[in-house]
């Protein structure tokens, strides 16, 4: 079903982009599997809302939040690699 997911990747594009800072850690946690499926199920578009959550990454910033954060990232990352056009740009 990959037309279906398109109104979803929108809004959820627009959630990080607007309101993602003011996401508590639940929500934030629920989010970020959220993203780690639409990964697995290799869904259109998914790499904007990868770059959007990369935009979060607050640089010099080396506390234990924003360390975890960026290292969730990147274990997404690493581990859907092989899936190119959808993470990584060939």
């Amino acid at each position: 079903m990959r037309d279906g997911f398109s109104l979803c990747v929108l809004e959820l594009k627009r959630l990080i982009l607007d309101k993602h800072h003011k996401l508590l850690e639940p929500a934030k946690k629920q989010l970020f599997w959220l993203l780690t499926e639409l990964v697995k199920l290799k869904v259109t578009d998914v790499d904007t809302l990868i770059a959007a959550m990369m935009r979060h990454i607050v640089g010099g910033d080396v506390s234990g939040k924003n360390i975890n954060f960026i290292t969730a990232i990147l274990r997404l990352l690493i581990d859907h690699k092989y899936v190119p056009c959808y993470v990584f740009a060939t």
